[in-house]
């Protein structure tokens, strides 16, 4: 199969999986408004065509006044059904001319209402589009969250929806109103001159043809490359922000600005380009009607009297009129879909993934319960992967213990706590937590587990919205202080001047490290959780702040399960178990001095620390 060919077959796969991605947002009760629109259009097509017929017996009664003869057998039985035969010449063409433009501007006014109110509903539609997607998408395994930038799922779940909903929807809504229009126009100009009119068919769609076919692919590259240069701009602007001190010393701010300008002004020189179509088919439409204007005319007053080609161009220049704008809008709605559909290719992709995702294993299955946690020979593969991450680790953490999990970087210490907590599914293998897979236990009694994690998970907020976020119960100031108090972090918050509402910035920059971590912890436990795990909880803390941290822990210890992962071994020294974790296995269990004795790796690491035997 040729390249050509490879990239035509993309695209065709992609149309058809835009059109049943968007479809599949809309329910029973959204498909019959769009039905019910699509119906009212109708309704307006034929107003249209009315209108348009009217101004042809008003050209023709004007011509037979001129000529001061009596209108053609057709106009005087039109005139006797509308009871106007008996008016004046000027009369008959005065109320049949406000009656065309009556019809006329009442259409445009009716149009306009359907286009705001459909428009108003695919926004909102958008919207709940996009918070379920939001929602489907924390529900995507952790190692879906790992692998993707946040900027590319953030504008997946928003722009790309928006692209999908009002882009692909509202087009097509707008396609099968303008085509509606189009083809009862083109019936009624049939029965009046069968030839003039399969000829002005043949004419514009072969113009039209010619635009979809030129304009059409290459919207749909310059969508999907405007959205892959906008989530990469974000995404630098984020790294940016986020690498501000290192940028700094380093002195990049240069070769970042640089990087931003240059991606920036890509998207904004591929969404210039899409925006520019539109001129591109309203520039053609207008020269191809006055080329046909003149095309017409000069074969109609070769080929019939003077007075029936007036009447016929007249015909034909109304109807013009009212088909020109529908034919621009049917252009831009077919090239709207195909930009659309390479701006929604993200979501597109996303929403495949949500489908593939979808939990392998619904089983509701209790297992007997016989060790707090018990791991039974787990495996397990990142995607893409040709090594294993764990291999075969069977362990048990019995109910109040403190266990620890140490070893050397990128040994596996990490993933194995992320499958212990239903983050990633094993590949081979069990887990359970009292009896229950974790995802099962977690979803059973929400606070069960609390978690803190080596980076900062705080926002910019204020002390009270971190400690309390996520959860539905109201606690009292009372409550979050004695809270903050079991980390020691009371008398620093009453001090404050804004107490519980105080900000503490971006990731809470506005507190020491030592605070952060204390202020992780409050929130971790104030649920309070029957285990407690914590990732690096003291990683690049100093000495005396790692050991305020290490007695808060012993403080809020009490009967929880608690499950340490950490690289200092002080930090580990009062645990009940030690594992220790390297190249994905269990090298070897048990308490400090008992892993000396058995293990020479964990032996040299606590020599290296300054533990003698």
């Amino acid at each position: 199969m040729t390249n050509r060919r490879r990239k035509r077959d993309s695209k065709d796969q992609s149309f058809r999986s835009v059109f049943k991605a968007a479809s599949s947002f809309l329910d029973s009760r959204d498909k019959s408004k769009i039905y019910l629109v699509t119906g009212a259009q109708l309704f307006l097509a034929i107003l249209d065509l009315i209108a348009v017929a009217t101004i042809g017996v008003v050209t023709a009664l004007a011509l037979s006044g001129v000529q001061s003869k009596s209108p053609p057998e057709q106009i005087e039985g039109i005139l006797s059904a509308l009871n106007l035969d008996t008016f004046a010449f000027q009369v008959q063409v005065a109320i049949l001319g406000s009656v065309a433009a009556t019809i006329m501007i009442s259409k445009t006014l009716a149009s306009v209402f359907l286009v705001r109110r459909m428009l108003e509903f695919l926004a909102h539609k958008s919207a709940k589009v996009s918070a379920a997607l939001s929602v489907s998408v924390m529900q995507l395994p952790y190692e879906y969250i790992k692998r993707n930038s946040s900027q590319s799922i953030l504008f997946a779940v928003t722009q790309g929806v928006n692209s999908l909903v009002l882009g692909v929807i509202g087009s097509t809504v707008q396609i099968i109103a303008e085509t509606c229009l189009i083809i009862i126009m083109l019936i009624g100009l049939f029965a009046l001159e069968p030839a003039v009119s399969l000829g002005a068919l043949v004419y514009f769609t072969s113009i039209a043809f010619f635009q979809h076919r030129v304009l059409g692919s290459r919207a749909s590259y310059l969508g999907n490359a405007s959205s892959q240069t906008t989530v990469s701009a974000n995404q630098k602007i984020i790294e940016a922000l986020s690498l501000y001190r290192e940028i700094f010393v380093r002195q990049a701010l240069e070769i970042y600005s640089l990087e931003i300008t240059t991606l920036r002004q890509q998207a904004a020189s591929f969404t210039a380009k899409v925006n520019f179509f539109p001129y591109i088919n309203k520039y053609t439409l207008e020269i191809s009607l006055v080329l046909g204007a003149f095309l017409l005319s000069a074969s109609q007053f070769i080929l019939v009297d003077s007075m029936t080609a007036i009447a016929t161009l007249s015909i034909f220049l109304a109807a013009a009129t009212r088909v020109s704008p529908s034919i621009l809008r049917l252009q831009q709605s077919l090239i709207g879909i195909k930009a659309n559909i390479g701006v929604s290719s993200t979501t597109l992709n996303l929403i495949k993934d949500i489908k593939v995702s979808k939990r392998q294993d619904q089983s509701d299955s209790v297992f007997e319960f016989k060790h707090e946690i018990e791991l039974k020979n787990i495996s397990f593969s990142y995607q893409d992967s040709n090594s294993q991450a764990i291999k075969g680790i069977s362990l048990t953490i019995n109910q109040g213990q403190m266990v620890a999990f140490v070893g050397p970087s990128g040994g596996g210490k990490s993933t194995l706590i992320d499958i212990i907590l239903g983050l990633l599914d094993p590949n081979e293998g069990l887990v359970l937590i009292r009896g229950a897979k974790p995802k099962r236990f977690i979803e059973s009694a929400p606070g069960r587990i609390g978690f803190v994690s080596q980076d900062s998970s705080l926002f910019n907020g204020s002390i009270r919205e971190n400690l309390v976020f996520g959860l539905k119960k109201n606690y009292t100031d009372e409550a979050l202080y004695s809270i903050l108090d079991k980390v020691a972090l009371k008398e620093f918050v009453e001090k404050l001047p804004l107490g519980l509402e105080e900000m503490i910035g971006e990731r809470g920059t506005l507190m020491s490290g030592g605070q952060r971590q204390r202020l992780n912890i409050a929130r971790a436990i104030l649920t309070n959780p029957e285990i407690l795990v914590l990732d690096e909880a003291t990683s690049g803390l100093d000495v005396e702040t790692e050991q305020q941290i290490v007695d808060s822990i012993e403080s809020i210890r009490e009967h929880r399960t608690v499950i340490i992962i950490a690289h200092r071994l002080s930090t580990v020294l009062k645990s009940d178990k030690i594992f220790f974790i390297n190249d994905g296995s269990l090298k070897g269990q048990g308490t400090f001095a008992e892993l000396r004795k058995s293990l020479p790796d964990f032996d040299r690491q606590a020599n290296l620390a300054g533990y003698s035997t």
